[in-house]
């Protein structure tokens, strides 16, 4: 069985629920509208889902 969650660092982060989200969320990123932060971000999410080689 495999079991998935589609939330993008949105407001469904309860893993960091203590502490906050250490990454900003899509609104934020949206509402300033650089390619760059955005990237960095997206960067930082698959780097965090990736396994160790």
């Amino acid at each position: 069985m495999i079991i998935a969650i589609d939330e993008e660092a949105g407001d469904v982060t309860r893993l960091e629920s203590t502490t906050g989200a250490t990454r900003p969320g899509n609104f934020a990123l949206g509402t300033v509208d650089d390619p760059d932060p955005t990237g960095s971000v997206a960067r930082d999410l698959a780097a965090s889902c990736t396994p160790p080689a």
